[in-house]
């Protein structure tokens, strides 16, 4: 071995065969030990994707936004180069694992992660003491390199996006979960383990992303609008669950959440949507205020024959049309039920609509 040496402290263990090292590293060093190369590499040539860069700086947000709330998983790399492993002598399986200075060390998983660390570090350079799980194996060429990378990235199956939210501690994601847990009904019927309703036995009429999303895009977000925020988010959902139709035909046994489901289209993304756009235009109002201004929505047929939905989020042959302009023009709709007068814009688009049979 070379006589330059790196040397950490490992566990040594065995897997498919093969022995393999989990050590701790400072930030400082995990972000910079690893080989960047898949930048200005074709495919064949590399053994990972190129990481996204907008991926990258929310994770490295994340970490600097919540220096005493983050938690990143190992890293799992291979090192191309001499390596030795010297156990200690009571516990063999503890030890120092030293590796050659001209060896290589190429990550097999967490790329997004380490460049997240790399910027986090040049960030907040008092995170650099921190450490994070490195999870080693002895390299054996690209080859075995891209179909490890494979074998990690592809046989898993990402969480749904409404768990994730549903779990995570950020402000925003605990703003929402405050919210749905604050409401009985809210909380009863909304999906929190999918991203979709489907299925006859789904007992829901809500997916929690659409509720965590129409509320980022309704609050005011700063830290001293904190209770405005929430006093004006609950009672957006208290209206909405309190006006609409056929979800109160639910709460009082009349209607099936999957019959609701079928024939109307309150429980879909798009009106969530539209609705959200409504309550970001009247977040000037007190919730009391609020509540009494929706109060028209109970009026609205959500039944998925009404003629005013044709041609706004209904095409001819009966399907959801889900552009950002269809959901525009939805919320067109409710904002005359309501009472809301349309801006230039929204005229314009009203203006070019052709709804069929009009």
């Amino acid at each position: 071995m070379d006589l330059e040496i790196i040397t950490i402290p490992a566990t040594r263990g065995v897997q498919s065969g093969m022995e393999y090292y989990v050590a701790m590293l400072p930030l400082r060093s995990a972000g910079q030990l690893f080989q960047v190369d898949y930048f200005n590499l074709p495919p064949e040539e590399r053994s990972q994707r190129i990481p996204d860069k907008k991926r990258v700086e929310t994770i490295s947000k994340w970490i600097t936004d919540n220096p005493t709330n983050y938690l990143l998983p190992a890293l799992t790399g291979s090192i191309e180069g001499e390596m030795v492993f010297e156990p200690w002598p009571d516990y063999p399986k503890v030890g120092i694992l030293k590796i050659s200075a001209g060896a290589t060390l190429h990550l097999l998983d967490g790329q997004h992660r380490n460049e997240s660390l790399r910027q986090a570090v040049r960030k907040k350079p008092e995170l650099a003491s921190e450490a994070i799980a490195v999870v080693l194996f002895q390299d054996k060429g690209l080859k075995w390199r891209q179909e490890a990378f494979a074998l990690v990235n592809l046989t898993g199956k990402p969480p749904a996006k409404s768990l994730g939210q549903f779990y995570a501690g950020t402000p925003e994601a605990v703003f929402t979960r405050e919210i749905v847990e604050l409401i009985p009904s809210l909380y009863q019927y909304t999906e929190k383990d999918k991203n979709s309703l489907g299925g006859k036995e789904n007992t829901k009429l809500l997916v929690y992303t659409w509720i965590h999303s129409a509320n980022q895009q309704m609050r005011l977000g700063k830290y001293e609008t904190q209770d405005k925020d929430m006093a004006y988010c609950k009672a957006f959902w208290e209206a909405l669950l309190k006006y609409t139709q056929p979800w109160q035909k639910v709460f009082e046994g009349e209607l099936t959440p999957n019959k609701v489901r079928d024939d109307y289209r309150c429980s879909h993304a798009v009106s969530i949507q539209a609705l959200a756009l409504i309550g970001k235009e009247l977040n000037d109002l007190t919730p009391e205020q609020l509540i009494k201004k929706l109060a028209p929505l109970s009026k609205v047929d959500w039944h998925k024959s009404n003629p005013q939905f044709q041609g706004r989020i209904m095409n001819e042959e009966m399907k959801m049309l889900t552009k950002a302009n269809n959901i525009r023009l939805l919320a067109n709709y409710l904002k005359s039920v309501i009472g809301i007068e349309l801006s230039a814009d929204d005229a314009a688009l009203e203006a070019s609509m052709t709804i069929s049979g009009k």
